[in-house]
């Protein structure tokens, strides 16, 4: 049974989530294409973390949303931005942004996104944090335009490692920022390494279990997919077997290395990485039984 001081750390989280989609909507008041992208929904992932490791880190409810959304808000601008870039007609259900509105729009409202997201970051009040909270924030997002660079133009996947690290730049940094942030603001920068590792391991486990679902539609599209790499040189059952134990390998040093943060602040990210080793197992055991 639940503690009453769980409880309450529940519904303080869920009331901060709260806040935080509200500050998200004020954002894009009045622009109509980003206002139209917020809310078609998506999981939140990032800011739900980011909330919780905040909170965990004792970060004001106001500092936990503007950590929050400003990852939110960088995080959405990469989307319509990938959408132009991947012909992709529709996200989330409904017609994408540069279908709706067009090229030239989709692009200013990604590039309003991320201003939207730096100014968020600057109303934090923990101002002597903030050289730093900007200089991660933009770091992250230079590797990120790097790594989709990289994924758009690597016509074949010549090996494992080449792999990984087009995964790692393109999935990784705006997958770090809801921990790294709020590390920083709560003066716990001594971790900040730490994060940016198992964040970036989570991130490429998870792009390789994609790449089980989606190797046909990879294949198609010529895009990088570590199972369709190891086909190349093994028969299909061997190939099925090195990506699920490349994955299973990163999701327990990912378990690991999310325990060693302060105040269970990757709590979010250890409950997601024990869902994702599930996942394998149910695929591997369907694997098996086919």
């Amino acid at each position: 049974m639940n503690s009453p001081l769980r409880l309450s750390l529940a519904d303080k989280t869920k009331s901060v989530q709260r806040q935080c989609e509200r500050f998200l909507n004020s954002q894009v008041a009045g622009h109509q294409p980003a206002d139209y992208h917020l809310r078609t929904g998506g999981s939140r992932t990032r800011m739900k973390i980011c909330i919780g490791a905040s909170l965990s880190l004792g970060l004001s409810d106001s500092d936990a949303v503007r950590l929050s959304a400003s990852i939110e808000l960088m995080h959405n601008a990469s989307l319509v931005h990938d959408d132009i870039q991947d012909h992709d007609p529709t996200r989330r259900g409904v017609e994408a942004v540069w279908s709706k509105f067009g090229h030239n729009v989709a692009i200013c409202t990604g590039d309003y996104l991320i201003t939207k997201a730096f100014g968020s970051l600057a109303s934090v009040s923990c101002s002597g944090a903030l050289p730093m909270l900007v200089e991660e924030m933009q770091q992250a997002v230079s590797e990120t335009i790097y790594g989709q660079l990289e994924d758009l133009t690597t016509e074949e996947v010549k090996s494992a490692k080449q792999y990984e690290q087009i995964a790692a730049k393109k999935a990784g940094p705006l997958l770090y920022l809801p921990l790294v942030l709020p590390l920083v603001a709560s003066n716990e920068t001594v971790s900040v390494s730490i994060a940016k590792r198992s964040a970036t391991n989570f991130a490429v486990a998870y792009q390789i279990l994609d790449d089980l679902a989606d190797s046909v539609d990879d294949g198609s599209k010529s895009r990088p997919n570590l199972l369709n790499f190891y086909k190349q040189h093994n028969d299909p059952s061997t190939a099925f077997k090195l990506t699920v134990q490349r994955a299973r390998y990163l999701l327990k040093s990912c378990e690991r290395d999310f325990g060693k943060l302060p105040n269970d602040c990757a709590a979010g990210f250890l409950d997601k990485t024990i869902y994702l080793l599930g996942e394998l197992e149910r695929q591997t055991h369907e694997s098996r039984n086919q």
